[in-house]
């Protein structure tokens, strides 16, 4: 391999040994859950790590300050400043952390592989990739029993709270939180992983070590092209 080539790729191996330098400061500042209540501290939404909703409560007396009507809209903004106390906390806890070490991380673990099937499979998967429909995964919602109340979660967080006026007017806090759980416990479920970015990361793994032994090898070898 000429020089040019390992030195072009010694620097593909320092920037993605930076990246995973900075993905992991991020990771470790991720706060574990936050907690966030409406105007009318109503309604009280937890987060988890992964940003979505993971538990609601509902204060008792809540018609004494809140319409019906409005119930769902107090859900959204619980959940609301829920995020921008987790993006408050998460940026505390980064400006805290020291400096990034200048010693570079080792790189993603991968397989050595045969470098023409390793770029076949690569470029299927590349191609799977692009076939997929842009359109968000079905089944990102879920009811309570009775149906009275529905939640739709996507990766982005709580996209949509729709709750029976009528009913509502008739419950406690205890039965109104019951309610709203059940149906956050039935929208988590429904969402669905994607298999297909596990295997593209494997993928990359497999890239680089690849990329590293021939680099290796090659250099090793004075004379060889």
């Amino acid at each position: 391999m000429q020089p040019d080539m390992a030195r072009r790729l010694e620097e593909l191996q320092q920037r993605s040994a930076r990246l995973g330098q900075l993905a992991a400061r991020l990771r470790a500042a991720t706060p574990r859950q936050a907690t966030g209540s409406d105007p009318q501290q109503v309604i009280t939404a937890v987060l988890g790590g992964d940003g979505l909703p993971a538990q609601f409560t509902v204060q008792t007396g809540w018609q004494r300050k809140v319409a019906a009507q409005n119930l769902a809209q107090a859900v959204r903004e619980a959940v609301d400043e829920a995020l921008r106390a987790g993006m408050r906390s998460w940026s505390a806890a980064l400006a805290d952390q020291p400096a990034s070490s200048t010693e570079l991380p080792s790189p993603p673990s991968g397989t050595v592989r045969d470098s023409e099937k390793l770029a076949e499979d690569v470029i299927s998967a590349l191609a799977d990739a692009r076939q997929q429909a842009p359109a968000p995964a079905p089944g990102t919602s879920g009811h309570d029993d009775g149906k009275h109340v529905t939640l739709e979660v996507g990766p982005q967080g709580l996209t949509a709270c729709r709750i029976d006026e009528r009913w509502a007017a008739q419950q406690d806090g205890a039965t109104l939180g019951a309610a709203l759980n059940a149906a956050l416990r039935r929208a988590r479920a429904a969402r669905r992983s994607s298999a297909a970015r596990g295997d593209v990361d494997a993928l990359a793994g497999d890239a680089l070590a690849t990329l590293i032994d021939l680099t290796s090898a090659r250099t090793d070898t004075p004379g060889q092209r």
